[in-house]
């Protein structure tokens, strides 16, 4: 198992550090939304002291989101209330997020429901039946916290403020 810590309580810019290593770590990423107005912003995810782009998020307040890892857009598919969202993934397995109170798991969607990473309080443990697409567990993870952020309209916490991890409405 792998654990990453979050340094910052915001799902748009922090950096996400592997337990044992620093910021600067060729393990370590860093997530970057530049602040701009009038336009869309989009969060971009860089790996490594080369600043590798592994992934991007555009969040639209109208029509589809985009979340694309290593040059691949993925298709996620949240429920409604912004609880649970599924993707394939490269290896062309299926993955389910879902809100398991006081955490977010992301689960085998194979009908064993495989536990595969747990995110709770700004840190990630990735098991290692998911290291092998840890950039794309991340980065729908990343995906998750945002919108569930943004369709917060019940007045929650911070999702990823270092104090818990409130659940959506």
């Amino acid at each position: 198992m792998t654990n990453f810590f979050f340094t910052k309580d915001s799902p748009k810019s922090t950096d996400i550090v592997e337990e044992g290593h620093d910021a600067d770590s060729s393990s370590s990423y860093r997530v970057e939304t530049p602040s701009v107005i009038l336009h869309r912003a989009i969060t971009t995810i860089y790996k490594g002291l080369n600043k590798e782009k592994v992934g991007s998020i555009e969040i639209h307040h109208y029509g589809h989101d985009v979340v694309n890892v290593r040059g691949t857009n993925i298709s996620l598919t949240t429920s409604f209330a912004g609880t649970s969202g599924e993707f394939t993934a490269s290896d062309g397995q299926a993955y389910k997020w879902a809100w398991k109170q006081p955490a977010i798991e992301l689960l085998a969607h194979d009908g064993s429901e495989t536990l595969v990473a747990r995110y709770d309080r700004a840190h990630i443990l990735v098991y290692p039946q998911a290291l092998h697409i840890v950039d794309e567990v991340l980065v729908t993870l990343l995906y998750m916290l945002q919108t569930t952020k943004r369709d917060d309209t019940h007045g929650q916490t911070d999702i990823v403020a270092s104090g818990g991890l409130a659940q959506p409405g």
